[in-house]
């Protein structure tokens, strides 16, 4: 079990590096990949039932990693993460058939309601005194960056699903 946990520790270290050095030259329409918030959010979409409670692991790892290499203050992040993976088991429980298990179009779906709901509160934290200017982020820019980490994210969901979830 905490060869699983050094492994995620490990590969969150490697997305926020990856992120902040090497796709910073890969800008699509001024923005980059947030590999650290694909990674948190699938594995909080693959989490199991009964198993909630490593929501709050991922959220703590993934937004002290966020904070840490963004200008922002520590803990924004977290407890952006945490509201955002508490309110995703709760949709996804009420939404998923369980035979299937993890369907591919609620996963988009979730994935770009979550990705901007992350944005907007983001945006609203980091400008709190002035919320006007937050407004003024809906433009071609904030599409681009959904389509540009969905793009990511279904990548991550194909390879997290493939490994993970039908390896028994």
């Amino acid at each position: 079990m905490w060869k699983k946990a050094l492994f995620i520790v490990v590969l969150f270290y490697l997305l926020t590096l990856l992120q902040n050095s090497f796709f910073a030259h890969f800008s699509f329409f001024g923005t980059t990949p947030n590999l650290v918030f694909i990674f948190f959010f699938i594995l909080a979409f693959f989490v199991k039932i009964g198993r909630e409670y490593q929501i709050i692991y991922f959220a703590a790892l993934a937004g002290v990693l966020l904070d840490i290499s963004s200008n922002k203050y520590l803990g924004p992040s977290i407890l952006i993460l945490l509201l955002l993976g508490y309110l995703l088991k709760r949709m996804q429980f009420s939404l998923i058939n369980r035979q299937d298990g993890y369907p591919f179009l609620y996963f988009i779906v979730l994935f770009a309601a979550f990705f901007l709901i992350y944005f907007f509160l983001g945006a609203i934290i980091q400008n709190f005194t002035n919320l006007k200017s937050v407004f003024t982020l809906l433009d071609l820019r904030l599409l681009a960056r959904l389509i540009y980490n969905l793009a990511f994210a279904i990548i991550g969901f194909f390879i997290v699903k493939k490994c993970l979830v039908n390896t028994k």
